[in-house]
């Protein structure tokens, strides 16, 4: 990474939650975004399906249990700033960590089509937000949400493997975090 850096080139990190490496992920994430100056970060939380589900009895990890560590991560984007083109956390419904609906990829709805395709099983093209869509559901209790109407849901197989009782409905849309964003 220093070297990419000293060569003038944008160094980017994807992260994936698992349960073998969420409670260290403060740390981590202050490693790579002030000490390496890494120019953007997503932090992701899994899809269960493929070989996430294969292992999934060892690397599971609810979104209660994650989401006072991504707090504690994004205390630094506080005081630090959040690059201009980041959208650093993806694959988290907006009731799981309320004020960072700003910052969060693919929660909402997409009612207009991407055009975009995708090969599936057997190599047959498939709509990218079709396919999306699909593999979501929301607990009837969504419906109260203020967010409910724009929210995506989530994922089945979350749902399958941890149920929905995190999942509480939001009163009214969430004031977003006060993260600044910087241009580097």
């Amino acid at each position: 990474m220093e070297s990419a850096k000293a060569l003038g080139k944008t160094v980017g990190v994807d992260h994936v939650f698992t349960r073998l490496n969420y409670r260290v992920f403060p740390e981590y994430f202050e490693l790579m975004l002030c000490r390496l100056g890494v120019n953007y970060f997503n932090m992701i939380y899994p899809h269960y399906r493929g070989v996430m589900a294969k292992h999934a009895d060892r690397l599971a990890v609810s979104y209660g249990e994650l989401a006072p560590f991504v707090r504690r991560a994004m205390a630094l984007f506080t005081d630090r700033g959040l690059p201009a083109f980041s959208r650093v956390l993806v694959n988290f419904p907006p009731c799981v960590l309320p004020g960072y609906q700003h910052i969060v990829a693919d929660w909402e709805r997409d009612d207009v089509p991407s055009g975009e395709t995708l090969a599936g099983p057997g190599l047959a093209l498939q709509r990218l937000d079709a396919m999306k869509a699909g593999q979501k559901s929301k607990p009837a209790r969504c419906r109260d949400c203020a967010l409910g109407a724009r929210c995506g849901g989530v994922d089945r197989e979350y749902l399958e493997r941890f149920g929905d009782r995190e999942f509480v409905p939001l009163a009214r849309r969430p004031r977003p975090a006060p993260i600044r964003t910087i241009y580097a």
